[in-house]
């Protein structure tokens, strides 16, 4: 059953205290060039990454509804929120390595 939580906006722990404290993160001082961050390669990984995350969020969420004792609950949160932080740093990834495109071309 899904709980409603949403992946951090700055995937990692320091990046999401820089959220907090800055408002923003912290942006890439130099992008790489397009041609080379965004091939097919490339999305294909970003998507197959994705899915195992889901996959592994799905089943920690599960487990943290169907567990019994509070210590096992609290363990498999762990998992959820540790499962949430990677999607995120996945979103951070992605977001740093593939610039917005331009609109004027």
């Amino acid at each position: 059953m899904p709980t409603g939580r949403q992946p951090r906006r700055c995937g990692s722990r320091n990046s999401a205290t820089r959220l907090e404290a800055t408002g923003s993160c912290p942006g890439p001082s130099v992008r790489l060039r397009r041609d080379v961050a965004d091939t097919p390669e490339l999305q294909l990984l970003f998507h197959r990454l994705n899915n195992q995350l889901g996959i592994i969020l799905a089943h920690a969420e599960l487990l943290e509804s169907r567990v019994p004792d509070a210590p096992s609950r609290a363990r498999a949160a762990q998992v959820v929120a540790s499962a949430l932080e990677a999607m995120g740093t996945v979103k951070d990834l992605r977001q740093y390595l593939v610039p917005p495109s331009d609109p004027t071309r």
